[in-house]
């Protein structure tokens, strides 16, 4: 995780905020739409989404303070994530803000380009106090959801006309809905496991197992026809010893045209379906590909390194909070990122051992 800091109501971090214990809700939201518009003094039009009737409460708080601080807010308030994220450069809206009330308040940000929002700009609104109120206040909007507009522009980039074989495991009702408009829901040989509120998917095949959404990722750009292939600096390392023309770029720095498949999982999980022999061919081919993730407790907070290179694999180390460090080892193998996991965690507890 990447931690980004805290105001005193939210802790900030990977693209969302979440309000800290003890706290109502409704006065935190307000001053942080206030906030926003200052910490984003180049935004010229919010948009603002919940999927629940539960978080219109929070979300209307939201939007009144972007609109007291000057700027207009388009409103939605029964959509679902992706459909809210697809809609974004359509309505010209520069940040979307999506608002989930299970489990805790959380609110998740995207940029035009649909990606969350960067470290550094969470960074920044999670310092910012909000202004005066603008002489002139902003407009709020409302709108409908994009969910129709959405199915059909992915569904005529597909050769299959029919509904594509594989499951569906969500535990959000609108998302499943989703896509079930695209999936058949009843092929227990490929089953799709989405979570995050449509924001990322992991799959279960009958003939390979467990298939991660970095797997996924790494599946379709192997699929891919516009060459080069940009991925993120994070995603597995081996991400070159099965794609030849691979562009990194820092997760933090996205390039300012961003592949759709690094933003839309149904997207990419529709292409992937529809051409299922390559996908199945694909995924045979490629190399064991595994991760461990562990937390460590610190004090201070020093330079630290943030990827290393080894023999077996590669470490990344990233600050997760006030006092804490998320070790991730990427390794060929589940034993092999568990040794270099707890290699360098208790490397990190040695240098900067807890109080």
């Amino acid at each position: 995780m990447s931690y980004a800091g805290e105001n005193g109501a939210f802790s900030f971090r990977d693209g969302y905020c979440e309000l800290l214990p003890g706290r109502s809700g409704y006065s935190e939201a307000q001053y942080l739409g206030r906030a926003m518009t200052a910490a984003f003094p180049e935004v010229r039009r919010f948009c603002a989404g919940s999927g629940s009737f539960r978080s219109s409460g929070i979300l209307h708080a939201l939007c009144s303070g972007i609109t007291e601080g000057g700027k207009d807010v388009y409103i939605c308030e029964d959509t679902d994530l992706p459909s809210m994220r697809y809609s974004l450069p359509l309505l010209s809206a520069d940040i979307g803000i999506y608002v989930t009330s299970e489990p805790g308040l959380k609110l998740r940000f995207y940029s035009i380009s649909r990606l969350p929002l960067q470290t550094g700009e969470l960074s920044r609104l999670s310092r910012t106090k909000p202004p005066e109120n603008a002489g002139k206040p902003g407009k709020m909007l409302s709108c409908t959801t994009f969910k129709d507009i959405y199915i059909c522009n992915i569904a005529d980039t597909l050769m299959t006309r029919t509904a594509l074989p594989a499951g569906i495991s969500c535990g959000d009702r609108a998302v499943r809905s989703l896509w079930l408009e695209l999936f058949s829901g009843e092929d227990d040989s490929l089953v799709y496991q989405v979570s995050g509120c449509g924001s990322r998917v992991n799959a279960y095949s009958s003939a390979y197992g467990f298939i991660p959404h970095e797997k996924l990722i790494l599946a379709y750009s192997a699929l891919c026809p516009e060459k080069p292939v940009y991925l993120p600096e994070s995603v597995h390392y081996a991400a070159e010893d099965i794609i030849p023309d691979i562009r990194r770029f820092p997760d933090d720095e996205p390039p300012d045209t961003v592949p759709r498949y690094l933003t839309d999982p149904l997207f990419m999980c529709s292409q992937l379906t529809d051409r299922l022999p390559e996908f199945m061919e694909i995924l045979r081919r490629m190399p064991a590909l595994a991760a461990v993730r562990r937390e460590v407790a610190v004090s201070g907070s020093k330079a630290l390194p943030g990827d290393i290179r080894c023999r077996d694999g590669r470490v990344l180390v990233t600050r997760s909070g006030r006092s804490r460090l998320t070790v991730t080892a990427q390794s060929h193998s589940i034993e092999a990122a568990s040794e270099l996991c707890g290699e360098w965690t208790d490397r990190l507890r040695k240098k900067n051992p807890d109080p």
